[in-house]
C-alpha cells in the first residue's frame, strides 16, 4: 500500500504555523448562520469567497490553468450560458433569472476562491472542515429554517454532529498512524445514529464510508502499489457498496416497520412505504416528473426556478395514482429535488453534463485513495459518499454553494495524493 505521511509541515492537522489564511479558512464557513435576502437568500461564506477570490487569484491564480479546476471551471461556465440562452428562450422572470444566474456565478467563482485557498494544504482543509461543522450548529440556535421545529435533528445539527465524528474519525486514524478499523467504527457508530434520530441517508452516507474504510482494512493490502485503478479494486468496491446499501435499506425497513426507531419513524416509514414502488418512490417521488420534464425536452430547459403547472399538478396525480399520501402545493415549481435533474431541468443538458463530471470524479477517488494509507481517509470518504447522494436526491442552493465546493476542492486534493497529475505546490 502506498504510504502517506501525515506529520509533514503542511500535512494533515499540522498546524505549527498558523497564518492568516488559516485563520480565515475556519472563520469562513463559521459564519454560515449570517444570511442576507438579496437576490433570494446568500449565506455569509458566499459573499466572503467571492471577495477573497480576486485578491487569492493575484498570488496563486496559476493555480487554475491545472486540468481538474479549469475543465470544472469550463464545464460551470457551459453551465451558465446555457441557463441564460434558456431563460432568455423562455422569457424567464427577473425575479427568477437572477437567481439562477447568481447561483451559477456564485458556484464558479467560490470554488477558484476555496481551491486556490485550500488545495496543496491540508491543515487549512481541516480548518474548513471544522468550521463548517461548527458553524452548522450555531445556524442551528442564531439562524434556524423552516423545518427545524418538526426535525431538529435532520434539518437542524445533526448533519454538523455527525460532520464533527466524521472529523473525529479522521483524528483518530491520524493518531494510530492512520489504521482504518477505528475510523471505520466511529463512521458505523454515527450510522446507527442517524438511522435512530430518522436522517436516513445520512446515516447511509456514513455506514458506506464505514464500509469502504472496512474494505480498505480487509482488502487494500492485497494490491500492488501501482494506485492507478484496477479492474479488481472497482468490482470490489461496487459490490460492498451495493451489499452494504442493500443491507443498510433492509435493516431500515425491519426497525422502523417494527417500532424500534420510535413512533414517528414508524409513521413516516409506514407513509412512504404504502405505495407500489415502497420506499424507492416514496421519499423521492420528484423523480416522477422530472425524468419526464427532461425527456420532453432534454436540450434546452425550462429556465431558472423552472415553473410548470402540468409537471407540478402531474406528480400529484402519479402520488396518489401509486398510493403514496401527495405533499404541499408548490406553487407550480417544477419538481426535481436533485442536482443534476435540477440543472438539467432549469438549464438544459449542459447543466447535467457538469454534474456528471462531478459525479465521474467522486468515483475516480473512490477507486484511486483505496489503497493508500492517507489519513484524511475517512473524511475523504463520508465526502465522496455524501455529494452523490446529493447529486441524484438533494435540491442545490443556499449553503450547499460552499458546502459542495468544498466537497470537489476535497477530492482535488485527494487525486492529487494519489499521484494524480504533477502535484501541488504545498
Amino acid at each position: 500500500m502506498l504510504k502517506i505521511n501525515a506529520d509533514q509541515q503542511t500535512g494533515l492537522l499540522s498546524l505549527r504555523k498558523i497564518g492568516f489564511y488559516d485563520v480565515l479558512s475556519f472563520l469562513i464557513p463559521l459564519t454560515q448562520f449570517i444570511e442576507f435576502k438579496f437576490i433570494g437568500h446568500l449565506y455569509a461564506p458566499v459573499i466572503e469567497l467571492a471577495i477573497l477570490f480576486p485578491i487569492l487569484f493575484v498570488s496563486r491564480g496559476r493555480m487554475l490553468n491545472r486540468r481538474l479546476p479549469s475543465m470544472f471551471l469550463l464545464l460551470g461556465t457551459l453551465w451558465l450560458l446555457s441557463q441564460v440562452i434558456t431563460d432568455l428562450i423562455r422569457q424567464s422572470t427577473f425575479h427568477d433569472y437572477s437567481r439562477g444566474w447568481a447561483l451559477i456565478a456564485f458556484t464558479l467563482v467560490d470554488f477558484a476562491s476555496l481551491y486556490l485557498l485550500l488545495v496543496g494544504r491540508q491543515g487549512r482543509i481541516m480548518l474548513y472542515a471544522a468550521g463548517l461543522a461548527i458553524g452548522g450548529i450555531l445556524a442551528y440556535f442564531f439562524n434556524p429554517n423552516i423545518f427545524t421545529h418538526g426535525h431538529p435533528w435532520k434539518f437542524g445539527y445533526g448533519f454538523a454532529v455527525t460532520f464533527l465524528l466524521a472529523l473525529f474519525a479522521t483524528y483518530v486514524g491520524w493518531r494510530h498512524k492512520y489504521r482504518p478499523l477505528w475510523p471505520a467504527m466511529i463512521l458505523m457508530s454515527s450510522a446507527c445514529l442517524n438511522i435512530y434520530m430518522g436522517f436516513r441517508s445520512l446515516g447511509g452516507v456514513c455506514f458506506l464510508a464505514s464500509v469502504y474504510l472496512l474494505m480498505q482494512k480487509l482488502y487494500g493490502r492485497s494490491f500492488t502499489n501501482n494506485i492507478r485503478f484496477k479492474k479488481r479494486s472497482v468490482l470490489i468496491i461496487a459490490f460492498a457498496i451495493a451489499f452494504g446499501a442493500f443491507g443498510i435499506l433492509k435493516t431500515y425497513e425491519y426497525a422502523a416497520g417494527s417500532g424500534f426507531l420510535g413512533v414517528k419513524a414508524q409513521q413516516l416509514y409506514e407513509g412512504q412505504s404504502e405505495g407500489k414502488y415502497g420506499l424507492l418512490l416514496g421519499g423521492r417521488s420528484e423523480l416522477l416528473v422530472s425524468g419526464r420534464a427532461i425527456l420532453a425536452s432534454p436540450i434546452i430547459g425550462y429556465g431558472s426556478w423552472a415553473k410548470n403547472c402540468y409537471y407540478a399538478s402531474l406528480l400529484t396525480n402519479l402520488q396518489l395514482q401509486l398510493g403514496y399520501a401527495a405533499p404541499y402545493d408548490n406553487n407550480c415549481l417544477l419538481p426535481t429535488h436533485s442536482f443534476i435533474f435540477g440543472a438539467w431541468v432549469d438549464a438544459g443538458i449542459l447543466g447535467a453534463v457538469f454534474w456528471i463530471w462531478v459525479l465521474a470524479l467522486s468515483f475516480r477517488v473512490i477507486t484511486r485513495l483505496y489503497r493508500t494509507l492517507e489519513p484524511m481517509t475517512p473524511l475523504i470518504a463520508f465526502i465522496v459518499f455524501n455529494i452523490t447522494w446529493n447529486i441524484f436526491f438533494s435540491p442545490y442552493g443556499a449553503e450547499r454553494i460552499f458546502t459542495e465546493q468544498f466537497y470537489v476542492i476535497v477530492m482535488m486534493e485527494a487525486l492529487y495524493i494519489c499521484g494524480y497529475g504533477k502535484g501541488v505546490r504545498r
